[in-house]
């Protein structure tokens, strides 16, 4: 009787493990996919969204780079399930735009060019909007398994 009963505890356990790995990789894979949204960039004609990739040249978007642990498991056009399928519940997941104009690009700027102009450019928050809804994605991702 008390091997049963610690068999059925330990098939519980691993029960509720697959399930937290499910939903980690779930809502992970879900922030990631919102913060590389593309949008076509102004200079082609394209509207401004806040929280979308502008694409002009592809140098932004192909800057994303995605780490397990701090190794480096994914550049430029990332496959989030790749990603995800490598990782273990506890591990580090970093997933970052590179491109020497990311951070400008991703909360805005202003300043004079050469010839004296002034700008103001706008954030876009591609990375900042999508991890703001990391709560709502989590309980998205949750919401299949409460009883």
């Amino acid at each position: 009787m008390t091997q049963t009963f610690s068999a059925g505890i330990r098939q519980s356990l691993d029960v509720a493990q697959d399930k937290i790995e499910y939903i980690a990789r779930g809502a992970i894979q879900d922030v990631c996919e919102l913060m590389s949204r593309r949008v076509e960039g102004l200079a082609d004609g394209g509207a401004f969204i806040e929280g979308f990739v502008p694409v002009v040249s592809s140098e932004l978007i192909q800057s994303q780079e995605v780490a397990i642990n701090g190794g480096v498991v994914g550049q430029g056009d990332v496959s989030y399930v790749a990603l995800i399928s490598g990782m273990q519940v506890g591990d580090v997941i970093e997933a970052v735009y590179t491109a020497p104009h990311a951070r400008r690009i991703e909360y805005g700027f202003s300043g004079e060019d050469k010839l004296g102009r002034t700008f103001n450019h706008p954030g876009r928050f591609f990375v900042l909007r999508a991890v703001q809804q990391w709560p709502t994605i989590f309980d998205m991702n949750v919401a299949p398994f409460k009883v």
